[in-house]
């Protein structure tokens, strides 16, 4: 029974031994030594085989090599040993060896068995943690099996969410896309009908327009005339251009451009400059409109109803034909400047005013038969001033008009009067007056460019360059 306990305690021991550091397993065999009778028992075994040994006389002692090597002994001297043959000494020698490996296999069995008996406790704590470690994971795997099958539930519900919210968003775009085609449907009508109705009203405008049109309008125009004055009665076409006010760059530019425009048109049948009233003007404008008249192939006659002064009235004289009224009336008059500068300035600016005066008004001076000083020097015998004013036959007489006419016939006006609107101004728009500090209304005349000089009449002042 004692072998048989040795021999499992020795197993268990052997079974925790590789746990086990060098001071721990020299601290169990000492325990081990001290509480294991097999232990007890193999030591004495081991005393009983030294005390056995008896040494061969010889020379040599025999030495056993290794750790279980054994110090040399010396027979005692009485009584005197038993002398032992060979084999029985090595027989002797082999129990030794036998007995010392038992003893140090029971010590090596007794350490482990203590070794796993300490280590037991641990075991059993390392046994608890596993299984508490174990029980956790379980939790934690339960846990984390709830939030993923919390996770699909949320997951299925956002994407049955989407879905519903995509049917709804394609509902709505399939709503409004059938909403844009009925409202293109219905602008659609109603364009229709709009044009329907701008066409009825087109007729009613068309009719309108009817009424108000003459009969030259409709087709019965009188036939232009090469020689438009028959009888004392003047016929003016519709090749006519309004020349009234001051004589300004920008009525210049007006009138030149309605005279190259009715040379396109035509260059057979004259072309009509109707002063109503003019005071005259700008010397460079008044220039370019003579220019124009001179280089159009067109006839371009030039008809004063009522007044027209300085150099309207010039423009009126260099005309091929220019026609009036007994009572309409022309003035001459010199060239007038407003010189301005240092005395170097002004003799150039004078200069250059005379320049201007003598290539006009030798023009003049020729066609009514005198010299350049003969034609002041009769400005002057008329009028004090200089303003040489002539009614229709003295303007005649002087070559100022070719004719004198009774009525005049003006087949352009083919359409009823009608106010003018705001956002469709007449072509040529006359400035409005303004009132100075002394309550005098006058109209503001543009600044000349350098070089160019007034040839207006205005003795009342009415016409005033700058503010």
């Amino acid at each position: 029974m004692n072998s048989l306990k040795f021999f499992l305690t020795i197993a268990s021991a052997l079974a925790v031994a590789p746990f086990l550091t060098g001071q721990e397993t020299e601290i169990v065999s000492e325990n081990i030594i001290e509480e294991s009778p097999a232990i007890v028992e193999a030591q004495a075994a081991v005393e009983t085989a030294e005390e056995e040994a008896v040494p061969v006389e010889s020379e040599t002692p025999i030495a056993v090599s290794g750790e279980n090597a054994l110090p040399a002994q010396q027979a005692p001297e009485s009584p005197k040993p038993p002398v032992l043959t060979p084999e029985q000494r090595k027989q002797l020698e082999i129990r030794l060896l036998n007995a010392r490996k038992a003893l140090l296999d029971a010590e090596l069995g007794l350490a482990r068995a203590r070794v796993a008996e300490s280590l037991a406790p641990r075991n059993a704590e390392r046994t608890r943690l596993e299984t508490e470690t174990a029980l956790r994971m379980a939790r934690s795997a339960a846990k984390l099996s709830e939030i993923d099958a919390e996770k699909r539930k949320l997951d299925a519900i956002g994407a049955r969410d989407k879905a519903r919210d995509d049917l709804a968003l394609l509902e709505r775009g399939n709503a409004l896309r059938a909403a844009d085609l009925d409202f293109k449907i219905t602008r659609a009508k109603q364009e229709l009908t709009l044009a329907h109705c701008s066409q009825e009203i087109e007729k009613v405008k068309s009719a309108e327009q009817l009424r108000e049109l003459t009969p030259a309008a409709l087709g019965a125009q009188k036939p232009y005339r090469k020689d438009p004055l028959e009888n004392g009665k003047l016929y003016i076409s519709d090749r006519r251009v309004e020349f009234n006010g001051p004589v300004t760059p920008e009525l210049a530019k007006h009138i030149t451009e309605r005279i190259y425009f009715y040379n396109n048109q035509n260059s057979e049948y004259p072309i009509f400059l109707v002063i109503d009233s003019s005071p005259g003007g700008s010397v460079a404008a008044g220039y370019q409109i003579i220019k124009a008249m001179e280089s159009s192939k067109a006839p371009v006659y030039v008809v004063v109803k009522s007044y027209a002064a300085s150099m309207a009235a010039m423009i009126a004289t260099t005309a091929e034909r220019s026609f009036c009224y007994r009572d309409s009336v022309l003035l001459q008059h010199q060239p007038s400047s407003g010189v301005m500068g240092n005395l170097t300035q002004m003799t150039e600016q004078l200069k250059l005013v005379t320049e201007w005066s003598r290539y006009i008004n030798d023009k003049l001076a020729a066609k009514m038969g005198l010299s350049y000083e003969d034609y002041v020097r009769e400005m002057y015998k008329n009028n004090s001033q200089g303003d040489w004013t002539e009614f229709g036959e003295g303007a005649k007489k002087w070559n100022w008009v070719t004719d004198i006419v009774d009525t005049i016939d003006e087949s352009s006006f083919v359409r009823a009067e009608r106010p003018a609107e705001p956002n469709n101004p007449p072509t040529i728009i006359i400035r409005q007056h303004k009132v100075d500090e002394r309550g005098k209304p006058y109209f503001e005349l543009p600044t000349l460019p350098a070089g160019d000089a007034w040839m207006i009449y205005d003795p009342n002042n009415l016409y005033r360059t700058g503010a």
